[in-house]
């Protein structure tokens, strides 16, 4: 069959997306995100990355930006969230999200 449908766009993919430190504990400074993503048609992506602390939004940050974790008061069991939200430009997008509980230095 001929394909008609040449100009369908396919939204980005997100490979993998995690957190660099780990654990992530009271001490810890930064908090850096390893992702991967890619767009099967070659469309430049764009996004951000929305950072939570006990589900309510701190900061918006870029991808390859690292979140500052020691300008906010955290404590032991605290959620530090990243959500990540890219598009491609052309209606495709995609999101996901990583959490880790805050642990304690030491452990």
């Amino acid at each position: 069959g001929s394909d008609t449908q040449c100009d369908v766009n396919r939204g980005p993919q997100i490979e993998y997306f995690y957190f660099e430190q780990d654990p992530i504990t009271t001490e810890t400074t930064e908090v850096c995100l390893e992702l991967n993503f890619y767009d099967v048609d070659g469309d430049a992506i764009t996004g951000e990355v929305i950072w939570l602390i006990n589900m309510e939004e701190v900061e918006i940050l870029d991808f390859d930006v690292c979140f500052l974790l020691n300008e906010y008061d955290i404590a032991v069991d605290d959620e530090l969230r990243a959500n990540i939200y890219i598009n491609d430009g052309r209606g495709g997008e995609a999101s996901a999200g990583w959490a880790v509980l805050i642990e304690e230095e030491g452990n």
